[in-house]
Formats: C-alpha cells, sequence, structure tokens
C-alpha cells in the first residue's frame, strides 16, 4: 500500500492525500484552493508529453501486473486445494493464465483511456498550451505511428512535433529540426528544402536522440507482432548504441572531432531520456544504465567499423544483426522470427539513410 501527500509549492498547505497513486492523463496545471497559486500535479500528463515506451506501459501499470499475477494465482489454488490437483499442473498453467490476464487488462484498460486521450489531444491541439508544457519542461513527442494509439489520431497530426502548427509530412523519416527563417521546422525531404542544409552538432545530437527513440518503438512492435519477448532495459541500451554507430560510420560529413563531440552529446540525450523512463527505479539502476551505454558504444563502435569497407562506402550486416538481437532476445529460435525485419531495418532504415542524409547535410564547425 502506497499513501502520498501532495503539498503545494508556494503555500505548503496540503493539496491532497491519496492511496496507492497512479499517473493519469489530464492537464497538470491546477490551482491551488488555498492560495490560489498554479502548480503542476505530477501525477498527470497530457499524451503528446508521453514518450513512446511511456504510451505502450500506460496500458499495463502496476495494478494489471498485479492482478495479472495475483489472480491467476488465486483461481489455480482453489480447485488445486479442492481436488487435491498436482502442484506441477499450477507451476505449468499459471504462467499462461497470467499472460491471458495481461493481455486482457492492457486492452481493458487502453479502451477505458480512449476518451481522456482524445481530450487531450484536443486540448494539446492549442498553440499557446504546447507551448506552456514546453516552459514547464515538458518534451513534446510524434503522435503519427503511435503503436499504443489506434483512435482518431490523424485529426490531431499537427502537434506530432515541436510545432503544432507546421503538419508533418506523412512520408518524413527524420525528426531532426532546423532554424530556418527563424522560424522552427521539421527537416523532410533533404533536397526540397529552402534554408540552408547545415546543423549545429547540438541539433544532430538531439535528432539522431529523437530517430532512435522513433526507432526503438519500431523494434517493440516487430517483437510484439511476431509474440517474440524481450529484456525491454537492455533493449534501450542495445538500440541507442547500435543505431548510433551505424549511423555515424555511414554518415559521410563528419570529422573524428565532431564525431567525439557528437557522441558526448548524444550519451547526454540518453541521459535525459532514459532518467524520465526509469523514474520511479533507484538511482544506482538509472545510472547504471548510462555506464553501460558508454560500454556498449565503444564495444558496438569496433564491430561496426569492421563491417564498413571505406574503399567501396558499402557497409555489411556480418552478424551485426545477429548480435544486436541477442542483446535483449535470450532465445535463438525467438531471434530468427525477427532477424530478417531487423536486417531490413538495420541496412535500409539505419545505414542507406544516414548515408543519405550525409550527402545532403553538413555538421557545422564550432
Amino acid at each position: 500500500m502506497v499513501y502520498s501527500t501532495s503539498k503545494c509549492p508556494k503555500c505548503g498547505e496540503i493539496i491532497r492525500q491519496q492511496t496507492n497513486p497512479v499517473k493519469e492523463i489530464g492537464n497538470p496545471f491546477e490551482r491551488c484552493r488555498h492560495c490560489g497559486n498554479i502548480y503542476l500535479n505530477s501525477y498527470k500528463e497530457e499524451w503528446i508529453t508521453k514518450s513512446p515506451i511511456k504510451r505502450f506501459f500506460f496500458f499495463l501499470q502496476g495494478y494489471v501486473w498485479a492482478r495479472a499475477i495475483l489472480i491467476p494465482f488465486l483461481l489455480m489454488a482453489i480447485p488445486i486445494a479442492i481436488f487435491d490437483m498436482d502442484v506441477e499442473v499450477m507451476k505449468i498453467l499459471s504462467p499462461i493464465f497470467s499472460a491471458i490476464w495481461l493481455i486482457v487488462g492492457y486492452f481493458v484498460h487502453k479502451n477505458a483511456s480512449k476518451e481522456d486521450i482524445e481530450a487531450s489531444l484536443r486540448r494539446t491541439n492549442d498553440l499557446k498550451y504546447v507551448n506552456l508544457l514546453k516552459k514547464a519542461g515538458y518534451k513534446i513527442y510524434p503522435i503519427e505511428n503511435d503503436l499504443s494509439l489506434n483512435i482518431t489520431q490523424h485529426s490531431y497530426a499537427d502537434n506530432t512535433y515541436y510545432n503544432p502548427e507546421k503538419k508533418l509530412d506523412s512520408n518524413s523519416d527524420y525528426g531532426i529540426r532546423v532554424q530556418c527563417s527563424s522560424e522552427e521546422v521539421n527537416l523532410k525531404q533533404f533536397s526540397n528544402e529552402s534554408c540552408a542544409k547545415v546543423f549545429s552538432i547540438e541539433d544532430m545530437a538531439s535528432g539522431l536522440a529523437e530517430i532512435c527513440v522513433n526507432e526503438l518503438t519500431e523494434i517493440t512492435k516487430i517483437c510484439s507482432k511476431n509474440n517474440v519477448s524481450y529484456d525491454e532495459r537492455k533493449l534501450v541500451i542495445a538500440t541507442f548504441a547500435y543505431f548510433y554507430n551505424i549511423w555515424i560510420v555511414n554518415f559521410a560529413n563528419i570529422t573524428i572531432g565532431q564525431a567525439k563531440t557528437l557522441e558526448e552529446l548524444y550519451k547526454k540525450r540518453f541521459s535525459l531520456f532514459n532518467r524520465k523512463l526509469y523514474e520511479n527505479e533507484s538511482f544506482k539502476s538509472v545510472i547504471g544504465n548510462e555506464e553501460l551505454l558508454s560500454e556498449q558504444l565503444e564495444k558496438v563502435g569496433r564491430k561496426v567499423r569492421s563491417a564498413y569497407n571505406e574503399n567501396s562506402g558499402t557497409f555489411y550486416d556480418v552478424g551485426i544483426s545477429d548480435e544486436f538481437i541477442l542483446e535483449f532476445v535470450d532465445s535463438q529460435e525467438s531471434k530468427e522470427i525477427i532477424k530478417m525485419e531487423i536486417v531490413i531495418k538495420i541496412l535500409k532504415d539505419w545505414a542507406h539513410k544516414a548515408t543519405l542524409m550525409g550527402k545532403e547535410i553538413e555538421i557545422e564547425n564550432n
């Protein structure tokens, strides 16, 4: 049992007391009934401020997991006690029933949250409100291709990125942002952009991290579609490590010094993502993720460089996809199920697109 007491940061008066509080979809800006000042309710978030992974796991909150474990166990315990059934049968059937309950709980919660999500998307159609969220420290994530959202998302496509008034091209591959005529826009078809194709190294790091999060979402979709179980933490770290190294080795217009700086900035972007994603876990565990990423970047970098032929300018998948998959999937059999889709993603969506970008844009010198 968890008890939570919230106090106004201005006057210190108690605002609310909750038992087993959970995250909700809603307007996080609330007014204190004691002093009238506006404060942020940490248990409320708008849908576009949740990362893709958080959106997925929003429908699998703690009580869903608890019921998936306890209820099947209790249901199985009754017939075992009455009919003297073999305990081994319970050990076999209990995980199956738990998985079924988990799936049912996911879709029940998802359907129950539909109206709240739609209301949130309507609120965030307001540019002024989105700007307030950004000023309050919230990051805006895309809603296009959202794995956890199959409601009327197309009518809210205008606020998929930081600029809610500028509609994202449905064929866009990247969410890197560039300053052009004092307006923040999305970099889409590079050959069609009228502004200069030179980016600061900070923008490149932010853009790569955003692309990586989208790729991470796509990989979870591949695993889920094929019923392949995976270790989420290992998947996050491995994807950030492999994506960056495959991208950097195929991106031509970058110096060694720029690559070194870019990697450090990229790790900082990962740190922000990591600390937000695992904010409810121990500090030691969160820092451990960042240390592991640094190790992975160095280790994976050596493997990826050996797969790149500088003379022909060609990147070969010489076991890279196998190593990547086995970072987060334990079963060799499961690896084979998703291998072809991962290979296509690595060669087509990572290496090939990095090569195209390298021909079109440059990183400005500091």
